[in-house]
């Protein structure tokens, strides 16, 4: 009986102070792949008790030379964990402003931050060569290599358009703008690639 109760006690201890697992954090550009060193993170975790859900730090700490961080942490049953980075200044664009995990998702805890500063985009559509108003025109443009980003939905427009959009902030790198033109019953498709660098505003003229 005494054998038994130590074992169940061990076996209680094990659960409670969890497992042992590493996390590594990284922060690069999207545009260059170049590392952010010194970047602030923090690990949190959510834990759930009789006054409900609390949330506290585990680690703290900054990106080393490399933007990079090796975490040790114990990972406990039940709870759910949070990684969170500082963005750098004048950032557009973030592929993921925190990542959640748990026990079971060791041993794949690494988690990659990609950041992009900005630029400006002033966009300009015009039909130059007008046929009548049943012209169309489905315009778009968007970042060729940062994921899940859209700097406008695609627009279809009619007739003799014209117009100048207002100067807009956006992720700096490399972009493309396509679109489709319909004339006299005639359908064809066009894209240019173009390059904003930080901090610039890049004006764009599409004449169709």
């Amino acid at each position: 009986m005494k054998r038994l109760l130590i074992i169940s006690l061990l076996m209680l201890a094990t659960i409670s102070c969890g497992k042992k697992a590493t996390v590594h954090i990284k922060a690069i550009n999207a545009v260059t792949g170049e590392p952010y060193a010194g970047l602030a993170y923090g690990i949190t975790a959510t834990r759930t008790g009789n006054n409900g859900e609390k949330l506290v730090y585990e680690e703290r700490g900054f990106l080393d030379a490399n933007g990079e961080a090796y975490v040790p942490i114990r990972v406990r049953t039940g709870r759910t964990y949070n990684v969170g980075i500082t963005d750098p200044p004048n950032t557009c664009y973030v592929n993921n402003i925190k990542y959640t995990f748990g026990k079971e998702d060791i041993p794949n805890l690494d988690y990659q931050f990609e950041f992009a500063e900005c630029g400006y985009l002033q966009l300009k559509v015009k039909n130059i060569n007008c046929f009548n108003s049943n012209d169309v025109i489905t315009f778009n443009t968007q970042p060729l290599n940062l994921d899940g980003y859209n700097n406008i939905n695609p627009q279809t427009k009619t007739g003799c358009y014209d117009n100048e959009f207002i100067d807009s902030q956006v992720p700096y790198g490399p972009w493309i703008a396509t679109w489709q033109v319909t004339k006299n019953g005639l359908t064809t498709n066009h894209d240019s690639t173009f390059y904003i660098n930080e901090n610039q505003h890049y004006y764009f003229l599409l004449e169709y």
